[in-house]
């Protein structure tokens, strides 16, 4: 654990930092898909700053502080950006169906899940339930997040999320082949 920086080089920083928010947020948000992230590169930033106030930073002008800032948020957003395109490069092994383990009917139901249409459906909707998706499903984030973000209650995004899935179920089980939880279909509908 770090210790405390001594107290004139806190009142600096604050100086500093209450001084150049707005700024070094400008350049974040460029290097950033959405103000979140924005927000969680800010963060470790100006942390670094503080624990590295007393050291180096208490010895530069204004403009060479910003740009030690500015570099730091790169160099993180930098590291961010090669972890995330790790983890796309891997993603889709990760969540790949083993089919050598023989018939598995839950294994049947990711092979063959038609994503394409549920994005299509998706992609056919009205606003805001097209977006509410989109952030939900394939960016990922929770239900009071996207109520955050949309700037409304989070019992209407849920609502939503169940309305929209309820409406997937009924256009995309005539697609499969399989009937979930009880097995593969055969042919003549029997079910195995």
């Amino acid at each position: 654990m770090r210790e405390r920086p001594p107290n004139w080089a806190i009142e600096e920083f604050t100086e500093f930092y209450q001084g150049t928010y707005d700024k070094v947020y400008a350049r974040a948000r460029i290097l950033t898909h959405c103000r979140h992230d924005a927000e969680d590169l800010l963060q470790p930033a100006y942390i670094e700053a503080l624990a590295s106030w007393d050291s180096i930073l208490h010895t530069l002008v204004l403009a060479q502080r910003v740009s030690w800032m500015l570099t730091t948020i790169t160099r993180m957003a930098g590291r961010q950006w090669r972890r995330n395109r790790t983890f796309d490069d891997l993603a889709p092994k990760l969540y790949e169906p083993d089919h050598g383990l023989g018939p598995n009917p839950e294994a049947a139901a990711l092979a063959e899940l038609p994503a394409a249409i549920c994005l299509r459906i998706i992609g056919t909707m009205a606003e805001p339930d097209k977006s509410i998706c989109i952030l939900c499903w394939v960016d990922g984030y929770r239900a009071v997040e996207i109520a955050e973000i949309l700037d409304m209650p989070a019992s209407t995004i849920r609502g939503t999320l169940k309305k929209v899935r309820d409406h997937l179920r009924s256009e995309v089980v005539p697609h499969l082949t399989f009937v979930p939880k009880y097995g593969v279909m055969q042919e003549g509908g029997a079910v195995s």
